[in-house]
């Protein structure tokens, strides 16, 4: 592509370089380099439509990623090698988002209706509801997929509401660290460095 193409989220896939970007005609899609050239994929919706192809991932043998297309209508894709196909979409703004393969599946967000996050994972062949976070004290966004120690930690949040949360291989959910409530502009972050888990709340 060339203009301002915008080229975002490189990830190697069959020994080949792929990633989002704009070539000022069919919007922003998903793209391939050989170190020969650089060719679009393919078009997920014809036209001039931007899928905006993001949060690349490579899970059992494909290439898989979220779309966005106008209005939080955030979709599940996967390319094989050969063509690409969608996996998951929730009725009504399904916003999937945040993809992490962890113990042999892919985990991701999503929510219909413009209600809270839910957690699935994907197998490979069947799309399952791991929790749909109900009975937490927050239940609208999830974030920050990282895995520690065998099990995997993300952030939920609602309103000023934050609750550091843990997952094992057995998809139970529980609490890492007390949630922090009415803190207005709140920010955290949290690495891992040799065998701890570091997370700052400010």
């Amino acid at each position: 592509p060339s203009w301002n193409s915008y080229p975002i989220g490189l990830i190697e896939f069959n020994n080949k370089l792929y990633f989002s970007a704009d070539n000022g005609s069919t919007g922003t899609e998903l793209y391939v380099y050989d170190e020969i050239s650089i060719s679009l994929v393919e078009e997920v919706v014809v036209g001039s439509t931007a899928v905006q192809p993001r949060d690349l991932t490579v899970y059992s043998g494909g290439l898989y990623f979220t779309t966005y297309i106008g209005g939080n209508n955030e979709s599940l894709y996967v390319f094989n090698g050969t063509n690409i196909n969608l996996i998951f979409d929730y009725p009504l703004s399904s916003s999937v988002q945040n993809l992490k393969t962890f113990n042999n599946k892919l985990y991701f967000t999503a929510n219909a209706n413009f209600g809270p996050k839910e957690l699935f994972s994907y197998n490979g062949s069947t799309i399952n509801l791991v929790d749909d976070m109900s009975s937490y004290e927050a239940t609208a966004g999830i974030a920050d997929f990282t895995i520690f120690n065998n099990s995997l930690y993300f952030i939920n949040s609602a309103s000023f509401n934050y609750n550091l949360l843990v997952m094992n291989t057995s998809e139970t959910i529980s609490y890492s660290v007390p949630f922090f409530m009415n803190t207005p502009g709140l920010q955290y972050s949290y690495f891992k460095n040799n065998n701890d888990l570091y997370y700052t709340f400010q």
